[in-house]
């Protein structure tokens, strides 16, 4: 069944296209479209608790690694990023009790099939992200960013650069490429501009097995210290799981915390809710 949603006086409206929505504990999914800058609109997908009256706890906005590029159809599905840690883990949030966003990139960051090298740390995509939060945020509030691998740097640079409502209430970081590498030593990355601007509650989530050089497990304290302005900052370092095959990056690994999902899940949803005032 098609549904058209208006939300007039908002500054944005949404396309929506029911999935599948039943009395059962499967999550309810819809496809939505989210306008942002002009001529830009962000095409997502949203889940909601599959319960007979849905009522989300809070909101989680999950932003992939790698590209970020989803290439969500008109139909709702996912064409590319599907062995992204957060798109494996996608209904799981959803069945802990939060209204989820998975969300793709705005049009004019692709590049063929690529994307714009620089677009996660750019003021463009931090008011993207505001516009989806700004969406969120109408259907349950707080509003929370969760940046899977280079995508920190998206959440970071959103909480850094956005105000007011279009902020979001605290950011989780999982294998955060939050590391530059140079010829002599690894540094704190130096993209995301005003990080000591981050005042919301940070999470920090490494593995220990994890061999990417860009998110190795030690780098996390050296991190943590550019976070100078945020109301707390707490670090998570797991084990386990599965080594994989592929490249240190790739999510086929610890780096992607293979075969621990719901693992990643419960630890992000019990923090999300033992925070203050959620």
């Amino acid at each position: 069944m098609w549904l058209v949603l208006a939300r007039f006086g908002c500054a944005f409206s949404a396309l929506v296209w029911w999935l599948g929505a039943s009395a059962h504990a499967a999550p309810q999914t819809e496809l939505v479209s989210i306008p942002s800058r002009i001529e830009q609109t962000i095409r997502a997908i949203r889940l909601t608790p599959g319960r007979r009256d849905p009522v989300a706890e809070a909101s989680i906005i999950l932003l992939p690694g790698g590209a970020g590029r989803l290439d969500i159809s008109k139909r709702g599905s996912i064409r590319a990023g599907k062995d992204d840690l957060l798109v494996r883990a996608r209904k799981a949030f959803a069945e802990k009790g939060f209204d989820v966003l998975l969300p793709d990139i705005a049009p004019d960051f692709r590049r063929g099939k690529g994307v714009s090298s620089t677009y996660r740390w750019s003021a463009r995509h931090a008011i993207d992200l505001g516009a989806m939060i700004a969406f969120m945020r109408d259907e349950a509030a707080p509003v929370y960013l969760v940046g899977n691998g280079s995508a920190a740097l998206s959440a970071a640079n959103a909480a850094a650069r956005l105000r007011g409502d279009r902020r979001p209430d605290a950011i989780a970081l999982t294998s955060g490429t939050l590391l530059k590498i140079t010829r002599r030593r690894p540094s704190v990355v130096g993209m995301v501009p005003g990080l000591q601007r981050i005042t919301q509650p940070v999470l920090l989530i490494g593995h220990e097995g994890d061999t990417c050089g860009l998110s190795p497990p030690g780098g996390i304290a050296k991190f943590r210290r550019s976070l100078s302005g945020a109301r707390h900052v707490d670090i998570r370092i797991l084990s386990g799981g599965k080594a994989g095959k592929g490249k240190p990056c790739m999510q086929g690994n610890h780096h992607g915390f293979l075969a621990q999902e719901a693992e990643i899940v419960d630890l992000i949803s019990g923090w999300l809710k033992a925070l203050p005032g959620t």
